[in-house]
């Protein structure tokens, strides 16, 4: 499939390895929500590196990660201060192609919203830790 000149390639997705990642998170207390696929050229922009381009639609940008649905999310005021996760599909515009760079996948995105707009590196390290947890029954 060819998108705006963006080369969209078939891929095989383990379902089982991100519901276990999704039901790990959750015993950590990351509620799961659905986040939009497809988001305002404020919310892309955010993470969008400068060199891609917005991947646009009819229906708005499509999310290079879970990340933009949930900036969203916040940019329309409909997300309370808490630790989430989703599972999204991304689409991006990378120069190269390689084992951690390709134009399409799906990713489980961790984010944690603070009311006071501070995440302290102790938050950091333990949002990390819990991602090498799972990764580690993958190992």
């Amino acid at each position: 499939m060819n998108l705006d000149g963006l080369e969209i390639t078939p891929f095989t997705i383990n379902y089982s390895v991100i519901e276990t990642a999704r039901q790990w998170y959750n015993s950590y207390q990351y509620k799961y929500i659905d986040v939009p696929w497809f988001v305002s050229e404020e919310a892309d922009a955010v993470t969008r590196p400068q060199h891609a381009k917005a991947l646009s639609t009819k229906l708005g940008n499509l999310v290079g990660s879970g990340e933009q649905g949930f900036i969203q999310l916040m940019l329309d005021g409909r997300i309370d201060s808490g630790e989430y996760q989703t599972i999204t599909p991304c689409f991006r515009d990378e120069l190269e192609l390689d084992a951690l760079h390709q134009n399409n996948f799906i990713k489980l995105e961790l984010i944690r919203i603070s009311s006071s707009g501070l995440v302290t590196h102790e938050y950091l390290r333990d949002m990390c830790d819990h991602a090498l947890a799972v990764m580690h029954v993958y190992k």
